[in-house]
């Protein structure tokens, strides 16, 4: 079977899938350590467990729109479901294969 050689092509794989396929593996990197960091450190801080679903991050920023902490936690529990997702049946495999920079140039 020949090549595939076409400009269309090779355009789409240059220019979306391989893109596209870095941010992936650049999502799945910032997704591990965000959650490493999420059980390792808030998940668990004290002023966090006593807060209520409803309670509000206060981030000091008046142009952000406020986040509950039920907000934050079904965002985290979103992040969970994707590294699952990247963890299982050969998937982070199939990302990283048309990814050709080096994380630190992704990031």
């Amino acid at each position: 079977m020949p090549d595939i050689t076409a400009p269309e092509i090779v355009n789409f794989v240059s220019e979306r899938i391989r893109p596209m396929a870095e941010r992936l593996v650049g999502d799945e990197y910032l997704t591990d350590d965000h959650l490493v960091s999420w059980f390792g450190e808030i998940s668990t801080h004290a002023e966090w467990v006593a807060a209520g679903n409803d309670d509000v991050v206060i981030e000091g920023n008046a142009s952000d729109s406020d986040l509950t902490k039920g907000e934050i936690t079904s965002f985290v529990t979103q992040m969970l479901a994707l590294q699952t997702q990247w963890n299982g049946g050969g998937v982070a495999a199939v990302i990283h294969r048309p990814a050709v920079r080096s994380l630190g140039n992704i990031l």
